[in-house]
């Protein structure tokens, strides 16, 4: 990693996150605030909204609420890619829990429900072939924790795409 390049540390929260850049030395490279859903769709949609549909109707809702987070991570990503001068090496999020594998089961399930939105949006900033568990953070604030991750401690998804 030359000193140009750049790790996304991401606070994320419902419906948005915040994306802190920085270089291998601590350098802060870029911060913004960023909508990870369109306008008009819930930001919470297996916690919240879902839980007043049927179930074909909440699936459906989901279903397009994290096709949106796709959209959203993709461009988001890419305008900070374009505003550093190196590359971007890596994201570095919060870990996933387990989820039932359906829809339908994390809308049902409580305690699915009330992280599946949250997974959902890391998912969508980093796809499932590109992420690498690491623990959780303890005895410090998100901030610092997320600022430390940024910084390599705790590389979560490489940004590099394989040649293969």
């Amino acid at each position: 990693m030359s000193r140009k390049d750049g790790i996304i540390g991401v606070s994320d929260h419902g419906g948005w996150a915040v994306l802190v850049t920085v270089a291998s030395d601590g350098t802060l490279l870029d911060r913004r605030r960023v909508e990870l859903v369109d306008e008009g769709l819930p930001k919470i949609p297996h916690h919240s909204e879902g839980q007043a549909l049927p179930i074909e109707e909440a699936v459906a809702l989901v279903e397009r609420a994290e096709a949106s987070a796709k959209r959203h991570s993709k461009l988001v990503l890419g305008a900070v890619a374009a505003t550093v001068h190196g590359r971007i090496v890596g994201v570095a999020l919060r870990q996933c829990p387990e989820l039932p594998p359906t829809v339908a089961e994390r809308i049902k399930d409580y305690t699915a429900q009330n992280v599946a939105d949250w997974v959902m949006y890391r998912k969508a900033l980093a796809p499932p072939q590109r992420r690498r568990a690491v623990g959780p953070c303890s005895g410090t604030t998100r901030r610092k924790c997320l600022m430390r991750q940024a910084r390599g401690c705790a590389l979560l998804t490489s940004m590099r795409t394989s040649s293969s």
